[in-house]
């Protein structure tokens, strides 16, 4: 059985949530309207060096690679792309996973 839901999260992000009941990974997606045509002059490349940056770690989870460590550990993988007005990022992991990828 396939269902979907429509959220907001407390940052105002909407989020859309599909479930399959039988899947074997899950997806997650994201597009940020921030692209290298906004780029400051100065400094070409910055969005695409953001779209790394990323994946660095952070407060809770400094390690540098952690993020891909772990989807790696979970059966997964991640991508990222910048496009010139907006910047994509997606991944799959297995269901088990999804909530301590989404706090990463």
């Amino acid at each position: 059985m396939n269902t979907e839901e429509s959220i907001i999260l407390s940052n105002n992000l909407q989020v859309l949530l599909l479930y399959q009941k039988y899947a074997t990974s899950v997806m997650g997606s994201l597009a940020v309207g921030v692209g290298f045509f906004n780029d400051p002059i100065d400094i070409p490349g910055m969005a695409h060096f953001l779209e790394h940056a990323l994946f660095l770690g952070n407060q809770k989870y400094p390690e540098p690679n952690g993020f891909e460590t772990f989807i790696s550990q979970n059966g997964g993988t991640r991508s990222a792309y910048t496009y010139p007005k907006y910047t994509h990022y997606d991944f799959t992991v297995s269901p088990n996973a999804i909530n301590e990828t989404l706090e990463r």
